[in-house]
C-alpha cells in the first residue's frame, strides 16, 4: 500500500440548522473523496475509510473549536456535551 499520509483530500461540509420538519436540529453533513492528490498531483485512491474513527475525530475537533469560541453558559453546556 502506498503512503497516504501526505494526501490532499477533497472535503465538503454543510451545516444544517433544521431537520426535515423545519424544527431546530443543528447537524453537519460531510462529503469526502475516497483518496486524494499527492505532492506531484497524482491521484491515489483509498479503498478503506475507518468511518467510526473519522466520525469521532470530527466530533472532537468540531466541539473543541465550538467550546473555544462560544460563551460558557448553562444552555451552551447542555448543547455541547
Amino acid at each position: 500500500m502506498e503512503n497516504t499520509q501526505d494526501l490532499t483530500a477533497g472535503i465538503i461540509t454543510v451545516v444544517h440548522t433544521f431537520g426535515r420538519d423545519l424544527s431546530f436540529n443543528p447537524h453537519v453533513h460531510v462529503l469526502m473523496s475516497e483518496g486524494g492528490l499527492d505532492k506531484e498531483a497524482n491521484w491515489l485512491g483509498i479503498y478503506f475509510l475507518p468511518y467510526s474513527k473519522l466520525r469521532k475525530q470530527w466530533q472532537y475537533y468540531l466541539l473543541t473549536e465550538l467550546r473555544k469560541h462560544l460563551p460558557e453558559t448553562k444552555d451552551m453546556s447542555r448543547l455541547i456535551v
